[in-house]
C-alpha cells in the first residue's frame, strides 16, 4: 500500500508494474479484500494492478476502477485504459491511443512504454481483421530518426496516424483479443 517506486536505474524503471502484478496475480487469501486495499495504495501503476486483478473476482468493480485509473496520467493509465479496451470498451481506446504520443526512453527503461504500445497494437490488428477492416500501418519514421528532435517529430506522426486510423474505423470496428477468454480462465493479464 505505501510502497512508492525510487528506482533511479534502468532495472527499476517498472519495478511498480512488476511488484503489483506479481502480488495481485498470486494473493490467494483474502483475494477480492486484498486487491481492493491495492485501489488506495501510492503508486499508480500497483493501483492499476488492483484494478486489472480484481476485475477476475467482481467485474463490474475492477472495471469501474479502471475507467477511473484511465485517467491516471502516463502508462499507467494508459494500461487500464488497454485493457478496458482488451475487453470491448471502445470509449476507452483513445485513451490508450495516447502510448502512441511519446516514444518513450531509448533505453533499457523504455521497454515497458514501448510493450504497451505493441500490446495495443497487436490489439488494434486482432480487431480490425475480425471486422473487415484495413489492418492499421502506422509510419515508420522513429526508425530513420536521427536526434531526439526528429524522433518527437516522428512519434508525432504516428499518433497522429493511429487517431486517425482509430476517427475512421471506430463505428465498425469491433473489439478483438484472441487470447481473452484463455487468460480470464487463467486469471492473468
Amino acid at each position: 500500500m505505501n510502497w512508492v517506486n525510487r528506482g533511479k536505474g534502468w532495472s527499476d524503471h517498472d519495478l511498480d508494474y512488476a511488484l503489483g502484478s506479481y502480488f495481485a496475480r498470486n494473493c490467494t487469501q483474502n483475494r477480492k479484500e486484498n486487491l481492493t486495499k491495492l485501489l488506495k495504495a501510492k503508486d499508480d501503476y500497483i493501483r492499476v494492478s488492483g484494478a486489472v486483478y480484481l476485475m477476475f473476482e467482481d467485474h463490474a468493480e475492477g472495471m469501474s476502477h479502471l475507467k477511473e485509473f484511465a485517467t491516471l496520467p502516463g502508462d499507467p493509465g494508459v494500461w487500464a485504459a488497454l485493457v478496458l479496451a482488451q475487453r470491448g470498451d471502445k470509449s476507452a481506446v483513445p485513451r490508450a491511443l495516447e502510448v502512441f504520443s511519446t516514444p518513450g526512453e531509448s533505453n533499457m527503461e523504455g521497454v515497458p512504454h514501448r510493450n504497451l504500445q505493441k500490446r495495443l497494437l497487436v490489439l488494434l490488428s486482432n480487431s480490425a481483421g475480425k471486422s473487415g477492416i484495413a489492418q492499421p500501418s502506422p509510419p515508420r519514421g522513429e526508425l530513420d530518426a536521427d536526434s531526439e528532435a526528429e524522433l518527437s517529430k516522428a512519434q508525432t506522426k504516428a499518433y497522429e496516424y493511429f487517431r486517425s486510423w482509430w476517427n475512421a474505423n471506430q463505428k465498425e470496428i469491433v473489439m478483438s483479443d484472441p487470447w481473452a477468454d484463455i487468460l480470464e480462465k487463467q486469471r492473468v493479464d
